[in-house]
């Protein structure tokens, strides 16, 4: 029996060619700014907040991405805002910093969700003791 698929349910994604990241630059739309990423074959993609970015790349763009903004900054320094957005970001997911102060939150944060939840695993121990017992 033959069976009519809507497009939605289809995962095209995994059918798409993955093109490597060869340069990038800073796109302006109106007052709007871009990181323009530019792929082999001249695809290029556009991201506005970095979060985005990473939702999209895997492990191999963003270490290809990373080369070559270190490339370009080894002798200049990033004037433009975006340029400097893109720096601290990469920088932060490959050198991280140990007075960096947002690594520092990220470790009080991760420091207090494991003090609670070995909390509750203690009282779940503790329940657990309780009704083996039968009491």
């Amino acid at each position: 029996m033959m069976m009519v698929v809507p497009v939605e349910e289809v995962y095209v994604e995994a059918l798409q060619v993955k093109y490597p990241i060869i340069d990038w630059e800073i796109y302006s739309e109106d007052t709007r700014r871009y990181w323009r990423i530019i792929r082999v074959g001249n695809h290029t993609e556009v991201y506005q907040i970095f979060a985005d970015m990473l939702k999209k790349f895997d492990r191999d763009d963003l270490v290809k991405l990373w080369d070559l903004v270190k490339e370009r900054f080894s002798s200049t320094e990033p004037i433009d805002d975006k340029e400097k957005e893109l720096w601290v970001e990469l920088k932060r997911l490959f050198e991280p910093d140990n007075d960096d102060t947002l690594w520092k939150l990220q470790r009080k944060r991760l420091s207090i969700v494991k003090r609670s939840s070995d909390a509750d695993v203690g009282e779940q121990a503790v329940s657990r003791t309780i009704f083996k017992d039968g009491k």
